[in-house]
């Protein structure tokens, strides 16, 4: 990425001043939810042979993991609504997707 990387509690670039370090910045936000994916816990690994307080440490670890997950979730649909917004109000693009648009032209088009 051509912009560094901005810290959760920095504020983002000036949309009005800076738009494309913006564009990054809402493209990292996204691209950063993604990438940060907690490894399963133990509870996924329960021997089938269990004891009850196993069980119910289980779930209890299950539970926190799934009510993380949901937020993990919210929070990543949240910031994927942002650039999506960003994006169709025909803003710059971020860096990663930003294409130099060269327009072909046809022999028939040139000489028109």
């Amino acid at each position: 990425m051509n912009t560094p990387e901005v810290a959760p509690d920095e504020p983002p670039p000036d949309a009005m001043n800076d738009p494309v370090g913006h564009a990054d910045w809402l493209f990292d936000q996204v691209s950063g939810n993604l990438r940060n994916r907690r490894a399963p816990g133990t509870w996924s690994r329960l021997d089938s042979r269990a004891t009850k307080a196993e069980l119910r440490e289980a779930l209890t670890e299950a539970t926190t993991a799934y009510t993380s997950l949901l937020r993990e979730v919210a929070e990543a649909d949240e910031k994927f609504d942002r650039l999506h917004h960003w994006i169709m109000a025909g803003e710059p693009l971020p860096h990663p997707w930003a294409k130099q648009y060269t327009p072909v032209f046809t022999e028939t088009e040139s000489d028109a």
